[in-house]
């Protein structure tokens, strides 16, 4: 779906993105996504830079069918959703910079199939009388 609509999108301003550079930024965003959602790609750097503070101290407060009060680690509320979203977030962007660059590196940013950018535009000639002298 969110392919589709970076197709859609793409086309309704005039661009045409190429097939390698939609797949790469679809992959990117697709492999990281499974990655960032087990867990580990978050806890990792907290753990090697000694802060891992915020995530254990916004916990999710949850409480279940027999009034029972309980905390989560994970889930929405926690700090780790709102780390989840911004990585999310930032693997977007990365994803839609690398498949901008693809495009406009392998073919020039073309619009409507018109010319390249950096192509100089066709010179027009535009017909101008020129009063003739009469010789004697």
């Amino acid at each position: 779906m969110q392919l589709g609509a970076t197709v859609a999108i793409t086309r309704a301003f005039g661009y045409r993105a190429t097939p390698t550079a939609l797949l790469a930024g679809a992959a990117m965003d697709a492999g990281t996504h499974a990655a960032i959602d087990r867990g580990a790609v978050l806890l990792w750097p907290a753990k090697k830079t000694g802060e891992t503070a915020y995530i254990e101290h916004c916990r999710a407060a949850r409480v279940d069918d027999d009034g029972k009060a309980t905390s989560e680690l994970t889930g929405p509320g926690s700090a780790w959703m709102e780390l989840d979203a911004a990585l999310h977030r930032s693997i977007g962007i990365a994803a839609a910079a690398v498949t901008t660059w693809l495009t406009t590196r392998q073919q020039g940013d073309i619009r409507d199939g018109e010319r390249e950018v950096n192509e100089p535009a066709p010179r027009r000639v535009h017909a101008v009388s020129v009063p003739r002298v009469r010789q004697p």
